[in-house]
């Protein structure tokens, strides 16, 4: 019983850790992409000017 219980929290703990770092990886990738774009943003627009 114990053996087991261990095991099921370890499963939760795991899947819990790996939710979180897909979310961790997604929220860098979208700010990555959204400061790429505005620097590139900012660049052409001041390169015109």
């Amino acid at each position: 019983m114990n053996v087991a219980d261990k095991s099921e929290k370890l499963v939760v703990i795991r899947y819990g850790l790996i939710k979180i770092s897909h979310w961790i990886i997604f929220l860098f990738t979208v700010l990555e992409v959204s400061l790429e774009s505005g620097f590139r943003d900012w660049v052409f627009f001041y390169g015109n000017v």
